[in-house]
C-alpha cells in the first residue's frame, strides 16, 4: 500500500474520530502530526511512513502527498469539503475501507484525537511549535525527525498549563541549534 494511500486512511479516521465536528483543514494537519508522533513514540514507526515538514505555521505532512490524499477523498465523497468564512473544513461523508489499520493504529488514532481534537487551533499551534520533533528540524522545510520525540516531557505536552507556553516565534541561530544538540547529546 502507498503511502498516500496510509494518509488517506489516516486522514478519514481522524476526522471520523473527532465526533460531530467538522474539522479546519489546519486543525487536521497539527492532529495528524500529533498522531504519527505519539504513535513513533509508543511504537518507534509513524503510522503512514509520510515525511513531515518544519514549516512556517507548524509540521506538517509532504504537502503534496496530504494535499492528494484529500483531494482524492473529497473527489470519491469520504469526506465532504466546507468553505466558510474561517477557511476550509472537512467531514465524514460516507465509510471509508480501514481495515489496512492495525488496532494499535486506531488506538493510538482515538487516544491522540481524544486528547487534542478539542483544543483550538491556536493551543494545538503552541502545543506543535514547542514540540520537540519540531524544534530540533534545524530550518523551514526541513524533514522532521520522529526520533527526536525522546526528549518530550510529559509535563510539558500533556499537563502544562498553555497559558504559561511562549507564543512568540522561534527564532535560532545556526550556533543556537548546534549548542542545542550538544546540550542534547545529538
Amino acid at each position: 500500500m502507498s503511502k498516500k494511500d496510509k494518509l488517506k486512511k489516516l486522514i478519514w479516521k481522524t476526522i471520523s474520530s473527532c465526533g460531530d465536528n467538522d474539522v479546519y483543514e489546519t486543525k487536521l494537519w497539527k492532529l495528524l502530526f500529533f498522531i504519527e508522533a505519539d504513535f513513533y513514540e509508543k511504537y518507534n514507526e509513524t503510522i503512514t511512513g509520510v515525511k513531515y515538514l518544519k514549516n512556517i505555521h507548524g509540521p506538517t505532512p509532504d504537502y503534496k502527498v496530504g494535499k492528494k490524499a484529500l483531494d482524492e477523498l473529497v473527489e470519491s465523497a469520504f469526506i465532504v469539503e466546507i468553505k466558510d468564512q474561517y477557511g476550509i473544513k472537512y467531514r465524514v461523508n460516507n465509510d471509508y475501507d480501514i481495515e489496512h489499520l492495525s488496532s494499535q493504529q486506531i488506538d493510538s488514532i482515538n487516544n491522540t484525537c481524544d486528547n487534542f481534537s478539542g483544543l483550538s487551533v491556536k493551543r494545538l499551534s503552541i502545543l506543535s511549535h514547542n514540540d520537540p520533533v519540531y524544534l530540533m528540524a534545524e530550518k523551514i522545510h526541513s524533514l522532521l525527525d520522529f526520533g527526536n520525540v525522546k526528549y518530550r516531557s510529559e509535563d510539558e505536552m500533556i499537563s502544562k498549563d498553555l497559558s504559561e507556553i511562549d507564543t512568540s516565534p522561534i527564532k535560532l541561530e545556526t550556533s543556537e541549534i548546534t549548542k542545542l544538540k550538544k546540550i542534547l547529546a545529538i
